[in-house]
């Protein structure tokens, strides 16, 4: 590998890792809260309604569009991870999907915050917000 891939693997690493820890801190802090499943995702919900500048409808539709799917994406992993009593089946009834699909979702939404850094930044912002 050249020297600008090392780097810019290292910048993505050292992003993640960050994400990762927010994730934790703010999924610990909702299990402090002891909040309801309904009111996380709802909470979630609004957060990406706001950052991606979709409805809540659109979130649950059949729209193949890519911001509409960029957002049901973040969502389910945000959904998935934030969630002490979530699983895949219960994420995928909360916007009509299978648990196949949320699982799917998930995998999609770390390759994107992987390579897609405006993607990420969207993320980013949705976990500074919760």
């Amino acid at each position: 590998m050249n020297t600008s891939a090392v780097k810019k693997f290292k910048v993505v690493s050292d992003r993640l890792k960050k994400e990762q820890r927010q994730l934790t801190a703010v999924a610990t802090n909702i299990h402090l809260q002891a909040m309801s499943s309904e009111k996380i995702r709802n909470d979630i919900v609004s957060v990406i309604t706001e950052v991606f500048g979709v409805s809540k409808s659109e979130i649950q539709g059949r729209s193949r569009k890519r911001p509409i799917v960029y957002a049901r994406h973040a969502y389910c992993l945000l959904s998935h991870s934030l969630d002490p009593e979530s699983t895949l089946v219960k994420t995928g009834q909360s916007i009509g999907r299978d648990h196949a699909t949320i699982l799917n979702s998930i995998k999609k939404c770390n390759n994107l915050r992987e390579t897609d850094m405006r993607f990420s930044a969207m993320f980013q912002v949705c976990l500074d917000k919760l």
